[in-house]
């Protein structure tokens, strides 16, 4: 039986306990920055979730969520049986850069000289009003499985929901969605996943089809390419027909979108759409230097990139 190779210590990490930062966040930048810095080497193997816990009197699951991060970001490798390695793929030119701000008073800051382009129905659709929702809809476009159990509980959260509105939720509600929902989506992406953003960012919709038919109807032009992975999921590629755009089929490996053969096929493109944590359906995740790539890339040609994950 193959034996596992030991791991690294991590040295030292300070986390502040009293700090509104989460715990598994200051983990997971301690531990990026370790990488970025070559402190930790590529290809080095990192203590188990367990025993970094015990090191550090921590919750298991806090290093849970911390490696899951580096693992969805591509900086770390989990194999069953091998234990948790960092990404023997990590570009050169990342040593030496310095972690991305925590501070919430960044958030609110605008893309400062970077010119943003939307689409000519963009331009147009900016100068109307926003339409007011007239009557519910279903969950589309399937269905949950249902027993006694989520009748159960769907019956009594709807109760304490009931109980809890307000006179001026039984108006309009915005197209952009619930307020407070709105606010905790933004907390929720700042705080778990890094993503600077405030609640005007943030748009509600009926699922991730009407999310791709907005996305799609206003930052693209009839007749621009987009990249697709191949496979994906098809109803993206309705969603970009429906412009209609020209859908450019990108390859998929081990990597995620192979950027090099979408570069020989259409530089040009207007748009990328992938999902690069967990690729639907190869369930693949987008290594590091791939993702630099792309965003190279989209800086380089004023291109979009749409992320489903």
């Amino acid at each position: 039986m193959p034996r596992i190779a030991p791991y690294l210590s991590v040295g030292t990490i300070n986390l502040d306990r009293s700090a509104p930062i989460p715990l598994h966040r200051q983990l997971y930048r301690a531990l990026r920055e370790k990488i970025l810095t070559n402190v930790i080497l590529p290809g080095e193997r990192l203590p188990s979730s367990r025993v970094l816990a015990e090191e550090l009197h921590l919750g298991r699951n806090t290093v849970v969520n911390a490696y899951n991060q580096l693992i969805a970001e591509g900086f770390l490798d989990s194999t069953v049986g091998s234990g948790t390695i960092v990404s023997s793929d990590l570009p050169e030119e990342l040593t030496g850069t310095v972690a991305s701000s925590d501070n919430l008073d960044d958030l609110s800051r605008g893309p400062g000289e970077r010119d943003i382009r939307i689409s000519e129905r963009g331009i147009a659709l900016s100068d109307v009003p926003f339409l007011e929702e007239t009557r519910l809809k279903p969950f589309t476009p399937a269905y949950p499985f249902i027993d006694e159990r989520f009748v159960t509980v769907w019956g009594s959260l709807m109760s304490k929901a009931w109980r809890r509105m307000t006179r001026n939720q039984f108006g309009y509600p915005s197209a952009l969605g619930y307020y407070p929902l709105r606010e905790a989506i933004a907390s929720y992406l700042r705080m778990a996943r890094g993503v600077k953003c405030v609640s005007q960012q943030v748009i509600i919709t009926d699922g991730a089809q009407q999310a791709l038919n907005l996305t799609a109807q206003l930052l693209i032009n009839p007749g621009e390419s987009v990249w697709i992975e191949d496979p994906s999921y098809d109803g993206a590629k309705a969603a970009f027909r429906n412009v209609p755009a020209r859908i450019v089929p990108v390859p998929v490996d081990s990597s995620g979108m192979m950027i090099d053969e979408a570069l020989k096929t259409d530089p040009a493109a207007r748009m990328a759409y992938i999902s690069p944590s967990n690729q639907f359906p190869m369930g693949v995740t987008m290594d590091l230097s791939r993702r630099l790539q792309l965003i190279s890339w989209a800086e380089e040609n004023s291109a979009w990139i749409i992320e489903d994950d």
